[in-house]
């Protein structure tokens, strides 16, 4: 993720660069780059890569809640930073949560309302905090639409 937010801001930053020189070339020297943003290539666009383009939805979406967080923090106190975190690995509740995917897909069986509803009853989720239980739904959801897109792979 983060090879790919870094890609995401340098392209960005070469499109806007003919709009915004000065805060392009600021960006730019910010991404680690000795060179003037003037001086990068173009990006060019070959065929679709329907992962980079989930990835980037992705990223647009976590943009837009980040902001929305910061807005609603900012009304409470002043918001000076936003540090974001980004992990190599899946956490052991989402490791859990992708075997009981695998698994239920094996059986033949859909992801429907009440799989989702059963999926919190499930032995291997019982031991989770309150925070980690508030993820669990969303996460699976965002794998199952991510299975209807690219299919068993969206389970690894």
């Amino acid at each position: 993720l983060k090879d790919l937010l870094l890609r995401f801001l340098q392209y960005h930053t070469v499109l806007i660069a003919p709009i915004c020189p000065h805060y392009a070339e600021h960006v730019w020297s910010m991404l680690g780059n000795a060179d003037s943003v003037m001086h990068a290539r173009w990006p060019e666009v070959k065929e679709e890569d329907a992962a980079l383009t989930r990835m980037t939805n992705y990223i647009d979406k976590l943009v837009v809640e980040l902001r929305l967080q910061v807005e609603k923090m900012s009304k409470k106190q002043k918001v000076e930073a936003v540090e974001i975190f980004i992990s190599t690995s899946c956490s052991p509740w989402q490791v859990t949560c992708l075997e009981i995917l695998r698994n239920h897909l094996k059986d033949g069986k859909s992801f429907d309302k009440e799989f989702k509803k059963s999926l919190l009853k499930h032995p291997d989720l019982h031991n989770l905090s309150k925070a980690e239980t508030k993820k669990v739904l969303p996460f699976v959801q965002f794998r199952i639409d991510e299975f209807e897109q690219r299919g068993e792979e969206a389970f690894e």
